[in-house]
């Protein structure tokens, strides 16, 4: 299992690469704080590190300078920003741009590890596959009403005086269904026109004012009446 220690100065970037490594089996750690390189490097003993080139807290080119490497282990790969500039001096066995695609690192660890490349991106491909595959299941299993307390035939009884059996539409007809609405035109009946909807809300906004002014009036002669008896 190749030993992979992450320092990156970009969090998203950084789980985002370290979950797809763990995926595919290998033993990954990551830090953000450069301080604790050393620490880590001692105790990982990595056979690989992913650093962040030149960032404001991650500087790869200095801490690869300073990394103690016994018989060219472990490997440096370093990503550097969009437009940066590879350092001559840095010790780097791969230069990547960031953000770097998880295929691409892939790539560049078997090469600078002397893996299959091929083998390795193919695992990655079907893994990427199979998560397509899973998401696109779990969406079916919504759209079809499915609940994952019950089972596929079940039927499905509730406070409703009735009892629901579960829809017998495939994903297929629903599509053809949906697609079939949306080349037909807007339905008429049932309908609105817009300038029947203005007219509609301007009566209602004119039986409102008309009323609130009613019951102004109604209170003010309350007042009235009731100032003239205090006095008498």
């Amino acid at each position: 299992m190749l030993r992979v220690l992450m320092v990156l100065e970009d969090y998203g970037e950084l789980m985002f690469l370290q979950t797809v490594l763990k995926k595919l089996g290998f033993d990954v750690d990551s830090i953000q704080n450069p301080r604790g390189f050393n620490d880590h490097v001692i105790s990982m003993n990595p056979d690989v590190l992913v650093m962040t080139a030149l960032g404001k807290k991650v500087n790869g080119i200095h801490l690869s300078a300073d990394l103690r490497r016994v018989r060219g282990q472990p490997k440096v790969i370093l990503l550097r920003s969009p437009g940066q500039e590879m350092a001559p001096e840095a010790m780097a066995d791969g230069w990547l741009e960031s953000p770097v695609p998880a295929v691409t690192l892939l790539g560049s660890i078997a090469d600078v590890c002397g893996l299959n490349k091929q083998g390795l991106t193919e695992k990655f491909q079907k893994l990427r596959m199979q998560e397509i595959e899973d998401e696109k299941a779990r969406v079916l299993k919504v759209l079809d009403g499915d609940d994952a307390t019950l089972e596929r035939n079940e039927e499905i009884s509730g406070n409703f005086g009735s009892t629901l059996a579960p829809s017998v539409m495939s994903s297929e007809e629903r599509s053809e269904r949906y697609k079939k609405f949306l080349e037909e035109p807007a339905p008429k009946e049932h309908s609105f026109s817009t300038r029947a909807v203005i007219d509609h809300v301007k009566n209602l906004r004119k039986e409102e004012g008309s009323k609130d002014l009613t019951d102004l009036e109604r209170e003010r002669k309350l007042f009235v009446e009731h100032l003239f008896k205090k006095k008498a």
